[in-house]
């Protein structure tokens, strides 16, 4: 008599601005390039899922467009594949660029943060680009700075 493994399963969205690094990280996780990655903002524009499967764990992943603006039909057509990614998800991953100001991010975050906590679902906050930091004693005081602000 054999035993069935059981599978697990679990599912994450990474949101954030244009060009913090949300569809490299998915390409990274996945193994290969399935999303494309250009430092032109909005390359993506819609969902791309990426799956990566470790032994009876799977992974999927669910990389959004960078949140942007609410002025044309396209602009309304990306936020709400941002926000259609976020109620088919179990966890979300705000991705921020070191380089920016905490300010410019914190809007965007606190919305996911508000549909997040009302979904019950994880939020993590990355802090991208951090090899770009020219003064890397300033890490901390960002990262304080995103919890005060975020919190």
């Amino acid at each position: 008599m054999t035993e069935e493994k059981k599978t697990f399963v679990t599912t994450v969205a990474f949101v954030g601005q244009p060009n913090v690094g949300k569809s490299t990280l998915l390409n990274a996780l996945v193994g290969t390039k399935i999303a494309p990655t250009t430092r032109k903002p909005q390359t993506t524009r819609r969902i791309i899922r990426g799956i990566k499967t470790i032994g009876n764990y799977q992974h999927i992943y669910f990389d959004t467009p960078g949140a942007v603006r609410t002025e044309t039909g396209l602009d309304h057509f990306m936020h709400d594949q941002i926000f259609q990614a976020l109620t088919d998800v179990e966890q979300v991953v705000a991705i921020v660029d070191a380089k920016d100001f905490v300010k410019k991010h914190s809007p965007f975050i606190n919305k996911i943060k508000a549909t997040t906590s009302g979904n019950k679902q994880h939020l993590i906050l990355a802090i991208n680009k951090i090899d770009e930091l020219k003064d890397k004693s300033k890490l901390l005081e960002l990262i304080a700075a995103y919890s005060k602000e975020c919190a």
